[in-house]
């Protein structure tokens, strides 16, 4: 009986392992169907998702060959934007389709937008200050004074600051630039650099640094330190009177009203104005080849360098002053780099064709 019994404990252990695994078994089986079923849904999903894309760039090929066929903007667009840019003074002819007339181009000869600067702002200096006063604020300019215009017209102060790029062409000027300069940033005054700002108010005296030039539009007066005096330009008589006759027509042209319009009259005038300066300026430097020296020991490498004392040496007596300073400024060192490579580039151009 005892024999009996235990055998009888044992079978009924075993039946209960073999449930217990049986359920185990059957969990695993629904896990891994649940696996497979979230699988085929993935799929699903997956071919939905490429079917849904297929449909929608087929659907924008669709548009865009409609856009094509029939709207003719958009032939024009395609056209302009296929065109290749003009070099400067080149003018483009566009066709923009067979029912209107040829529309033509021309880009300017000088930078566009130092143009745009010329003709808005040229005529607002010429209008705000007397011509005695733009000579001292350009000469002040070139040789890298720190320069503060002020006036309290915003239109005015911008269009007499972003005036002055143009005007000193063919100079770069290559310090800051500010239009307008917030009131709570007049400590900017104090910068150890060149610079020509506008400002809407003059800062109080004990607050005014010692080095910067004070160009009042307002009251027509120039404030400058006792201890630095502002050269007057080279050839200063031979400008006045090339620019008098075009500069009398122009000032005449604004009938006591402010130009913040251009005429094409004054655009006329702006033009032949500005172009009497740029061959000024150029003038000056006119026999700038005669002072340089050309080191050729390597043909394929010329170096030229540009002598000043040679040059201060033959310049008058009452231009020596303006010279001095100007030939060693940073406006004048970009310059006469450019001279310089450009005659050194033409020495390599021709001893390769050489």
């Amino acid at each position: 009986n005892t024999i009996n019994l235990t055998n009888n404990n044992n079978e009924e252990e075993s039946e209960k392992k073999e449930k217990k695994n049986e359920e185990k078994n059957n969990s695993n089986n629904d896990e891994n169907g649940n696996d497979n079923n979230n699988n085929n849904n993935n799929n699903t999903i997956n071919i939905n998702n490429n079917n849904n894309e297929e449909e929608t760039e087929d659907e924008v090929q669709k548009r865009i060959k409609l856009l094509e066929s029939t709207d003719s903007v958009v032939k024009a667009i395609k056209k302009y934007r296929d065109l290749r840019i003009p070099v400067r003074g080149e003018t483009i002819e566009f066709d923009i389709s067979e029912y209107f007339n040829k529309m033509s181009f021309q880009r300017p000869y000088f930078d566009e937008e130092e143009e745009l600067f010329a003709e808005w702002g040229l005529c607002l200096l010429f209008h705000a200050l007397p011509f005695r006063t733009i000579l001292v604020m350009i000469s002040a300019i070139l040789l890298e004074k720190k320069v503060a215009i002020i006036c309290d017209n915003l239109r005015i102060l911008s269009g007499i600051v972003v005036s002055i790029p143009p005007l000193i062409r063919p100079f770069v000027y290559s310090s800051v630039i500010i239009t307008v300069l917030p009131q709570k940033m007049h400590n900017f005054l104090e910068a150890p650099v060149p610079f020509v700002v506008g400002i809407t108010n003059i800062p109080k005296l004990e607050e005014r640094p010692d080095d910067v030039i004070f160009i009042n539009v307002n009251k027509n007066k120039i404030i400058t330190p006792t201890t630095d005096l502002i050269p007057t330009l080279p050839k200063v008589k031979s400008l006045k009177k090339k620019i008098e006759k075009p500069l009398k027509e122009l000032i005449k042209s604004f009938s006591k009203s402010i130009p913040y319009s251009t005429s094409k009259e004054q655009l006329y005038l702006i033009e032949t104005v500005s172009t009497i300066f740029e061959t000024f300026f150029t003038s000056l430097f006119k026999n700038f080849d005669n002072y340089t020296i050309r080191n050729l020991t390597n043909p394929d490498n010329p170096i030229t360098i540009f002598l000043k004392e040679s040059f201060l040496a033959y310049c008058d007596s009452d231009d020596l002053q303006f010279y001095k300073i100007f030939l060693e400024s940073q406006i004048f060192f970009n310059y006469s780099d450019k001279c310089l490579r450009k005659r050194d580039d033409s020495v390599h151009s021709k001893s390769v064709t050489a």
